[in-house]
Protein backbone atom coordinates (compact mmCIF):
# COMPACT_ATOMS: atom_id res chain seq x y z
CA UNK A 1 0.00 0.00 0.00
CA UNK A 2 1.98 3.22 -1.39
CA UNK A 3 -0.11 6.07 -1.03
CA UNK A 4 0.92 9.07 -2.93
CA UNK A 5 -1.61 12.21 -1.99
CA UNK A 6 -0.84 12.59 1.99
CA UNK A 7 -1.54 15.97 3.95
CA UNK A 8 -0.14 16.78 7.69
CA UNK A 9 -1.50 19.65 9.25
CA UNK A 10 0.37 21.06 12.60
CA UNK A 11 -1.94 23.54 14.67
CA UNK A 12 -1.76 27.36 15.67
CA UNK A 13 -0.70 27.51 19.68
CA UNK A 14 -3.18 30.50 19.88
CA UNK A 15 -6.07 30.26 17.09
CA UNK A 16 -7.01 34.00 18.31
CA UNK A 17 -3.98 35.37 17.22
CA UNK A 18 -4.39 33.91 13.43
CA UNK A 19 -5.51 37.21 11.39
CA UNK A 20 -6.39 35.58 8.36
CA UNK A 21 -6.14 38.39 5.84
CA UNK A 22 -2.41 38.68 6.19
CA UNK A 23 -1.81 35.43 4.55
CA UNK A 24 -3.04 36.13 1.01
CA UNK A 25 -0.28 39.16 0.64
CA UNK A 26 2.16 36.72 2.60
CA UNK A 27 1.80 33.80 0.31
CA UNK A 28 2.17 36.23 -2.95
CA UNK A 29 5.32 37.21 -1.38
CA UNK A 30 6.05 32.91 -1.07
CA UNK A 31 5.59 32.67 -4.66
CA UNK A 32 7.62 36.12 -5.79
CA UNK A 33 10.85 34.92 -3.62
CA UNK A 34 10.08 30.85 -4.00
CA UNK A 35 10.11 30.97 -0.21
CA UNK A 36 9.37 27.31 0.45
CA UNK A 37 10.51 24.28 -2.40
CA UNK A 38 8.01 23.33 -5.24
CA UNK A 39 6.77 25.15 -8.41
CA UNK A 40 4.02 27.73 -6.66
CA UNK A 41 1.18 28.63 -8.63
CA UNK A 42 -1.39 31.21 -7.14
CA UNK A 43 -3.19 31.93 -3.87
CA UNK A 44 -6.71 31.27 -3.39
CA UNK A 45 -8.78 33.02 -0.80
CA UNK A 46 -11.25 31.16 0.88
CA UNK A 47 -11.25 32.34 4.61
CA UNK A 48 -15.53 33.03 3.60
CA UNK A 49 -16.11 29.62 4.48
CA UNK A 50 -16.95 28.67 7.96
CA UNK A 51 -14.04 26.53 9.27
CA UNK A 52 -13.14 25.94 6.01
CA UNK A 53 -9.79 26.07 3.43
CA UNK A 54 -9.12 29.35 4.52
CA UNK A 55 -6.20 30.84 2.44
CA UNK A 56 -4.52 28.24 0.21
CA UNK A 57 -0.74 28.79 -1.46
CA UNK A 58 -1.13 26.75 -4.60
CA UNK A 59 1.83 24.98 -5.57
CA UNK A 60 2.18 21.95 -8.81
CA UNK A 61 3.24 19.30 -6.02
CA UNK A 62 1.92 20.46 -2.95
CA UNK A 63 -0.20 23.19 -1.41
CA UNK A 64 0.20 25.05 1.67
CA UNK A 65 -2.51 26.44 3.39
CA UNK A 66 -3.58 28.53 6.66
CA UNK A 67 -6.12 26.03 7.32
CA UNK A 68 -9.56 26.38 9.59
CA UNK A 69 -11.06 23.02 8.89
CA UNK A 70 -12.50 22.26 11.98
CA UNK A 71 -12.26 24.83 13.62
CA UNK A 72 -8.70 24.46 14.48
CA UNK A 73 -6.16 27.23 12.45
CA UNK A 74 -3.14 25.50 11.12
CA UNK A 75 -0.72 25.18 8.60
CA UNK A 76 -1.75 22.38 6.23
CA UNK A 77 0.41 20.90 3.54
CA UNK A 78 -0.92 18.65 1.09
CA UNK A 79 1.14 16.75 -1.40
CA UNK A 80 -0.70 16.10 -4.66
CA UNK A 81 1.97 14.79 -7.02
CA UNK A 82 3.64 11.02 -6.76
CA UNK A 83 7.20 11.19 -5.28
CA UNK A 84 9.77 8.85 -6.04
CA UNK A 85 10.48 6.42 -2.61
CA UNK A 86 8.64 3.94 -0.28
CA UNK A 87 6.25 5.34 2.33
CA UNK A 88 8.82 6.54 4.87
CA UNK A 89 10.63 8.41 2.42
CA UNK A 90 7.53 10.25 1.14
CA UNK A 91 5.86 10.53 5.35
CA UNK A 92 9.68 12.19 5.62
CA UNK A 93 9.18 14.76 3.13
CA UNK A 94 5.52 15.89 3.89
CA UNK A 95 6.45 16.23 7.02
CA UNK A 96 9.89 18.15 6.53
CA UNK A 97 8.01 20.89 4.25
CA UNK A 98 5.25 21.43 6.17
CA UNK A 99 7.40 21.84 9.19
CA UNK A 100 9.85 24.37 7.21
CA UNK A 101 6.52 26.10 6.31
CA UNK A 102 5.74 26.40 10.02
CA UNK A 103 8.94 27.27 11.38
CA UNK A 104 9.32 30.26 8.25
CA UNK A 105 5.24 31.65 9.16
CA UNK A 106 6.55 32.33 13.23
CA UNK A 107 9.58 33.88 11.70
CA UNK A 108 7.75 35.61 9.44
CA UNK A 109 8.29 39.90 10.39
CA UNK A 110 4.32 40.58 8.90
CA UNK A 111 2.88 38.40 11.70
CA UNK A 112 4.44 40.03 14.55
CA UNK A 113 5.51 36.71 16.18
CA UNK A 114 1.76 36.24 16.83
CA UNK A 115 1.71 33.09 15.47
CA UNK A 116 3.07 29.89 17.00
CA UNK A 117 2.61 26.11 15.73
CA UNK A 118 2.28 23.09 18.69
CA UNK A 119 4.75 20.58 18.00
CA UNK A 120 3.13 18.24 20.22
CA UNK A 121 -0.13 17.80 18.10
CA UNK A 122 -0.13 16.55 14.14
CA UNK A 123 -2.77 15.20 11.84
CA UNK A 124 -1.45 12.76 8.75
CA UNK A 125 -4.40 12.35 6.14
CA UNK A 126 -4.28 10.09 3.36
CA UNK A 127 -6.32 11.14 0.78
CA UNK A 128 -6.38 8.45 -1.67
CA UNK A 129 -9.47 6.49 -0.99
CA UNK A 130 -8.97 3.69 -3.37
CA UNK A 131 -5.32 3.38 -2.30
CA UNK A 132 -6.58 4.04 1.48
CA UNK A 133 -9.52 3.20 2.51
CA UNK A 134 -10.83 4.32 6.18
CA UNK A 135 -11.07 1.05 7.59
CA UNK A 136 -8.70 -0.40 10.52
CA UNK A 137 -6.39 -3.05 8.17
CA UNK A 138 -5.69 0.67 6.73
CA UNK A 139 -4.03 1.57 10.19
CA UNK A 140 -2.41 -1.83 10.43
CA UNK A 141 -1.04 -1.68 7.20
CA UNK A 142 0.44 1.91 7.85
CA UNK A 143 1.06 1.89 11.48
CA UNK A 144 5.07 0.45 10.80
CA UNK A 145 6.15 2.70 8.35
CA UNK A 146 3.95 5.90 10.29
CA UNK A 147 5.48 5.17 13.76
CA UNK A 148 8.84 4.70 12.36
CA UNK A 149 9.20 8.07 11.08
CA UNK A 150 7.43 9.87 13.74
CA UNK A 151 9.77 7.74 16.31
CA UNK A 152 12.68 9.40 14.21
CA UNK A 153 11.20 12.99 14.45
CA UNK A 154 10.21 12.97 17.59
CA UNK A 155 13.22 10.80 19.75
CA UNK A 156 12.07 8.53 22.43
CA UNK A 157 9.43 10.34 23.76
CA UNK A 158 5.66 8.73 24.41
CA UNK A 159 3.94 8.82 20.99
CA UNK A 160 0.46 8.48 20.78
CA UNK A 161 -0.98 7.09 17.07
CA UNK A 162 -4.88 6.88 16.75
CA UNK A 163 -7.12 6.78 13.85
CA UNK A 164 -9.81 9.91 14.21
CA UNK A 165 -12.22 9.52 11.29
CA UNK A 166 -14.86 6.27 11.29
CA UNK A 167 -16.71 7.40 8.67
CA UNK A 168 -15.91 5.10 5.84
CA UNK A 169 -16.73 7.76 3.67
CA UNK A 170 -14.09 10.31 4.87
CA UNK A 171 -10.16 10.20 3.94
CA UNK A 172 -8.16 7.87 6.73
CA UNK A 173 -6.47 9.93 8.72
CA UNK A 174 -4.14 9.26 11.94
CA UNK A 175 -3.37 12.04 14.84
CA UNK A 176 0.22 12.09 16.06
CA UNK A 177 0.42 13.56 19.62
CA UNK A 178 3.23 13.11 21.98
CA UNK A 179 3.32 15.54 25.60
CA UNK A 180 7.19 17.02 25.52
CA UNK A 181 7.61 17.57 21.68
CA UNK A 182 10.82 19.37 20.72
CA UNK A 183 10.58 22.37 18.79
CA UNK A 184 10.06 23.21 15.24
CA UNK A 185 14.12 23.90 14.39
CA UNK A 186 15.27 20.65 16.36
CA UNK A 187 12.39 18.51 13.96
CA UNK A 188 13.42 20.06 10.87
CA UNK A 189 17.25 19.26 12.08
CA UNK A 190 16.18 15.51 12.45
CA UNK A 191 14.62 15.58 9.25
CA UNK A 192 17.22 16.93 6.93
CA UNK A 193 20.17 14.57 8.38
Amino acid sequence: MLPHRINIKYFVENPAAVDMARFTPLFHRWIQNHIVEGLLIDVADYKHVHKGPGIILIGHEGDYAMDVGGGRPGLLYTRKREMNGDLPYQLRTVFRLALTACHLLEAEPCLEGQITFLTGEAELTFLDRLRTPNEPATFDALHESVRGVVGELYGDLDIGLESINEDPGQCFAIRITTLCAPDLATLIGRLET
